[in-house]
Parts: C-alpha cells; sequence; structure tokens
C-alpha cells in the first residue's frame, strides 16, 4: 500500500538528481512513490530521470513543457492518491529514516496536516537549522515568515485538497501561501531532528527574485495577520504591507534591518494592546 507520494521537481537539475533520487530510494520507509516531475528541461535530467524509473517501479516520471513550480507541485499532487505528501527538491538530500519518522508522527496525529523538520545546510552557507516546534510556535511564526523548509515537508493530503492545492498564480512564496492556508484546516509542526540537508546557492529563487519574494511573503505575512486580529484589522495590515513594499522598492540592501525593526514594533503592539492570535487557536 502506497502511504506517501513524494514530489520531486526538477528543472536543469542534471548535476545533483541522482544523489536526490537516491536519498529518497533508500529510505528506511519504503511504502511511496516517487513523482519526479521534469519541467521542461534542456539537459540530461529527463534522461536520469527514466533510468530511475526503469530500475525502480516506485519511480514515475512526468515530463512538462516549463509549467513553472507551482503547475508542476500540482501536477505531481494530482496524480498520486497517497494519503500523505512529501516534498524533495532535486539538489537536496534526505536522511534515510526522514519519511518513516513523519509518517509515524502523522499517523499518531489526525489533526496534523503540516510537518517539517530541522535541516542542515550546505554549499554557499552551512550550519544546522531548528525551526519552531510545536503547533502554537508555527503559528505565531506563520504571522511575520515562513517557519517551514518547503523540501522537508510532509503534508496530508485531505488537507492539501480542501485547500485547494498550491496557488498557481504565484511566481514565488507558493510554499508560504499554502502553509498559511493549511493552519487554517488543522495543526502544523517541525520535527526536531535534522533529516535533510539543504543545499545553499545562488540560483535559488530567494537570491535570484529576493525582492519579488520578500515582497510576496510580505503580503502574506500582512494577510495572516489581519485573520488573526480580526477582520476589522485588515485596513491596519494593508497600511503595513505597503509601507514594507515601499521599503522593498526603494531602499534594496538596506531592507532586511528595517524589516528586523518593523518586526519587534509589530511583536511589542501586539503585546501591549493584549490583541488575541487568533490563527493560534483557529482549527
Amino acid at each position: 500500500m502506497t502511504l506517501v507520494d513524494v514530489i520531486l521537481p526538477a528543472r536543469n537539475a542534471e548535476a545533483t538528481l541522482s544523489s536526490a533520487v537516491e536519498s529518497i530510494l533508500t529510505q528506511t520507509f519504503s511504502e511511496f512513490k516517487l513523482f519526479i516531475i521534469d519541467d521542461g528541461s534542456s539537459d540530461g535530467t529527463g534522461a536520469i530521470a527514466e533510468t530511475y524509473s526503469r530500475l525502480d517501479g516506485r519511480v514515475v516520471v512526468v515530463s512538462l513543457d516549463g509549467m513553472g513550480l507551482p503547475k508542476a507541485l500540482n501536477d505531481g499532487i494530482k496524480r498520486g492518491c497517497a494519503p500523505f505528501i512529501a516534498r524533495m527538491d532535486a539538489d537536496d538530500v534526505s536522511y534515510p529514516e526522514r519519511l518513516q519518522r513523519q509518517v509515524k508522527r502523522l499517523s499518531l496525529d489526525c489533526n496534523l496536516v503540516v510537518l517539517g523538520t530541522a535541516y542542515a545546510r550546505f554549499g554557499n552557507k552551512e550550519g544546522s537549522v531548528l525551526p519552531p516546534l510545536t503547533d502554537v510556535d508555527c503559528r505565531r511564526a506563520l504571522l511575520s515568515f515562513n517557519p517551514f523548509a518547503h523540501p522537508t515537508v510532509m503534508l496530508r493530503r485531505t488537507a492539501v485538497e480542501a485547500a485547494g492545492y498550491y496557488n498557481e498564480c504565484m511566481p514565488c512564496a507558493q510554499d508560504y501561501d499554502m502553509f498559511s492556508r493549511l493552519a487554517l484546516l488543522g495543526k502544523v509542526g517541525n520535527l526536531p531532528e535534522v533529516l535533510l540537508d539543504y543545499r545553499v546557492h545562488s540560483g535559488q529563487v530567494t537570491n535570484v527574485h529576493g525582492l519579488q519574494q520578500l515582497e510576496i511573503s510580505m503580503g502574506i505575512s500582512a494577510s495572516n495577520l489581519a485573520r488573526s486580529l480580526g477582520t476589522e484589522s485588515v485596513t491596519a495590515a494593508s497600511l503595513i504591507f505597503a509601507t514594507i513594499k515601499g521599503i522593498v522598492k526603494f531602499r534594496g540592501k538596506h531592507l532586511l534591518p528595517m524589516l528586523r525593526q518593523i518586526a519587534g514594533v509589530i511583536r511589542i503592539s501586539l503585546k501591549l494592546s493584549r490583541w488575541r492570535y487568533k490563527l493560534v487557536i483557529a482549527r
């Protein structure tokens, strides 16, 4: 019985795809299907994927014509039917017990809809990252940033379908948007164990489209903040977003310190005003 559909989108990833695929095929948990979504590659990505498909019946190769990440993810998800959906990137490496640990945790809590893990960075930046762990801490984090590393997460299929899948109109930060919507449908959290090596390189969306991703992410943060404070705070959240959008446009490299100051002011205001985090208790 297939319990996990692993969705691995790839585009021109011939240099790293093999290590990513092998890290999945050598998992201690074996009841999965691996969907490799070749999204318009012009190198040997497709050939490498097809080789693994011939060697292991759990591997399914899908060829798309450069549809983009959210459409590729949705295509892969809809081709599967397993109750759990695991994300994987073509340049990362999952630890052998990753799927087993996530399936065990999700099986023990039927209300849990998003489960990520801690991870270790390698490449242009090194070091382990321990994200927020509990449901409450992750929900609070969602008010200002994405507390989940996308290639570490395992999602509950019923929740993904209820949320309407990934937003295909978003050029980036689709994961932050998805996790924010899933948090309205159930519990979210991260495992404290490092279960994935996360490659950091200059070609990542964060580096190539950093300002665009930041602007979209802050829009999601403003939406989450408005939702947490109530509909009467939508205007205030919109003003926060507009201010940050202006900073993104005009201040460039000085943005990060200013955002930290803004985040600090927001946190203090929330505490002093005794606003309730409705998002924290929403189910």
